[in-house]
C-alpha cells in the first residue's frame, strides 16, 4: 500500500463468474502411467544422463536401456549388448550414484545399473493405463494396428501394508482385476505385481515379501456399471 503497510491474505480461492461458492481447500493428487505387454507384464521406462530414453510410440515399446543388478565395485562395465561409448548410471540403497561410459570401472557396489543398448528392443501391442490418486481414476489402453483407445475406471490406494503384508482396497465399486502394484525404493518405483494377489470379494491385496515400512501404490479396475466416470473410445490406424 502507499502508506507502507502490508496485508496478508490466506485461503484465497479464485472463481469464474458471479456466483460465489463455499471455500474449498486445495486437494493434491498424484498420477502415473503404467505400460503392459500382451501378457500383462509391466514395461518400465528409463532414461540416462546423456538423454537416451525408452519410449512408447504408436502402440510399441522401444527399449533403448538395459538393466543389471548387484554390480560389484571394481567391475569393468563392458556388457555385450552395450553401445560403444554408451553411458551407464548406477545407484544403491545407501544413496550413492555413479555415471560413466562403457569401459569404465564401477566405483560403488550398485544395487541397480542401467546402460545404453547398442540396438533397441521393440515390443508390439503395448497397453498403457493412467492411474490417479484417489478412489476412482481413468486409464488409457491401446493395442496394435487399427488401435482402440479406451478409458478404464480404476481404484487406487497409496499406503503401507499391514503386519500380514496386506493392503485393503474399497469394495463398494466392485473390483475386477489387479492392474498395478508399485513400491518406491528410494530411487525409483519398482513393480511388485507378480508378488501380489487380489481377493475381489474382500478387497484385500496380499503382497508376498512386502516391506511394511514402505508406501505401496496398488490399483485395480472396477465394475464400469458402478461408476459415473465417462468412457472414452477412439479408433485410429497405426
Amino acid at each position: 500500500n502507499p502508506d507502507g503497510n502490508y496485508h496478508t491474505i490466506k485461503n484465497l480461492m479464485v472463481e469464474e463468474g458471479a456466483n460465489q461458492t463455499p471455500y474449498e481447500p486445495y486437494t493434491e493428487s498424484e498420477g502415473y502411467f503404467a505400460a503392459y505387454d500382451e501378457n500383462g507384464n509391466i514395461l518400465e521406462l528409463r532414461s540416462l544422463p546423456n538423454g537416451t530414453k525408452d519410449e512408447i510410440r504408436n502402440g510399441k515399446y522401444i527399449q533403448r536401456i538395459g538393466t543389471k543388478t548387484n554390480g560389484v565395485s571394481g567391475t569393468v562395465i563392458n556388457e555385450s549388448d552395450m553401445a560403444e561409448g554408451g553411458t551407464y548410471y548406477a545407484w544403491n540403497e545407501d544413496g550413492e550414484t555413479e555415471a560413466g561410459v562403457k569401459g569404465d570401472t564401477l566405483g560403488i557396489d550398485a544395487t541397480q545399473l542401467t546402460y545404453q543398448l547398442a540396438e533397441p528392443e521393440i515390443i508390439e501391442n503395448v497397453k498403457v493405463k493412467y492411474f490417479e490418486n484417489g478412489v476412482e481414476s481413468g486409464g488409457l489402453s491401446c493395442f496394435g494396428p487399427n488401435t482402440t483407445v479406451m478409458q478404464e475406471p480404476v481404484v487406487i490406494v497409496k499406503t503401507k501394508p499391514n503386519e500380514y503384508n496386506q493392503i485393503q482396497l474399497p469394495t463398494d465399486k466392485g473390483l475386477v482385476e489387479l492392474v498395478g502394484c508399485y513400491v518406491y525404493n528410494g530411487v525409483t518405483f519398482v513393480s511388485c505385481i507378480e508378488d501380489a494377489t487380489l481377493d475381489t470379494e474382500t478387497g484385500i491385496v496380499t503382497i508376498n515379501g512386502a516391506d511394511i515400512t514402505k508406501d505401496y501404490f496398488v490399483a485395480a479396475t472396477i465394475d464400469k456399471s458402478n461408476t459415473t466416470l465417462g468412457t472414452l473410445g477412439m479408433r485410429y490406424p497405426v
